[in-house]
């Protein structure tokens, strides 16, 4: 089962939920700037949150996957130039 993907998909909700949240804020009369900066401190991965654990585990995950020596995923298969045995 890969993981990279469910992590991908985590992260991609958590900032759509930032996004929404700034374009829907508590008070219609904040500036989108002081909307982020209210929620800027959940977003950096730098800090400690939820949002720094996954990107790391993320980056993890993709380090090693692209470290990890595998068999290509397909073929090229070609009559004239190719046997199989």
């Amino acid at each position: 089962m890969e993981i990279t993907p469910i992590i991908a998909r985590i992260i991609f909700s958590i900032l759509s939920i930032f996004l929404f949240h700034i374009h829907t804020g508590r008070k219609e009369t904040e500036t989108l700037r002081k909307k982020y900066q209210a929620l800027e401190h959940w977003h950096y991965e730098e800090e400690e949150s939820t949002f720094h654990e996954l990107c790391m585990l993320q980056h993890i995950a993709s380090s090693i996957a692209y470290t990890t020596l595998t068999l290509p995923a397909f073929i090229w298969y070609n009559e004239q130039h190719t046997k199989f045995i």
